[in-house]
């Protein structure tokens, strides 16, 4: 009985030596030919990343005149690096308020930043939205020390 089983053994062994040591064979896939002038299919077409063109900053340079809490206001910009601009604010007031200011605009939102530079009582920030057209500034200026706030308006001078 332990011939038996040995030579049954020894069989499975080699059976299982000879079926694990036969070369198995990959399936073949043909491929078609590459063609010269392929256009990309409607898939690929859609997965490609679009640019979005960058919204175009306005132009702030030039003389703005209007009013600052009904004062005779007039705003000179005289210098724009991109979105960020630089000039000078006069206000009417009792005693006239000449500051320089800085500011920057979003050119996506139309909304304007703008601080006084100069220490002074008076200094403050300006909030504002430029109008589509580019010609109108409309917002309010908050005053830093006291926090009073006044609204303005402002007309591009062409």
């Amino acid at each position: 009985m332990n011939n038996i089983k040995t030579i049954i053994g020894l069989f499975l062994v080699i059976t299982l030596l000879f079926v694990g040591c036969q070369k198995k064979e990959e399936p073949q896939v043909e491929k078609a030919p590459a063609q010269v002038n392929e256009t990309p299919s409607a898939a690929t077409q859609t997965d490609t990343v679009k640019e979005v063109p960058k919204p175009v900053v306005a132009d702030m340079l030039g003389t703005w005149s209007g009013a600052l809490d009904g004062k005779a206001t007039t705003l000179k910009i005289t210098k724009q690096d991109g979105d960020k601009f630089s000039g000078t604010i006069f206000v009417n007031f009792r005693e006239a308020v000449n500051q320089t200011i800085s500011g920057k605009i979003n050119p996506e939102t139309k909304v304007v930043t703008m601080s006084d530079v100069l220490k002074a009582r008076s200094m403050g920030t300006y909030y504002a939205t430029l109008s589509e057209d580019g010609t109108k500034l409309a917002g309010t200026f908050t005053q830093t020390v006291d926090k009073i706030k006044a609204r303005f308006n402002l007309s591009k001078k062409k």
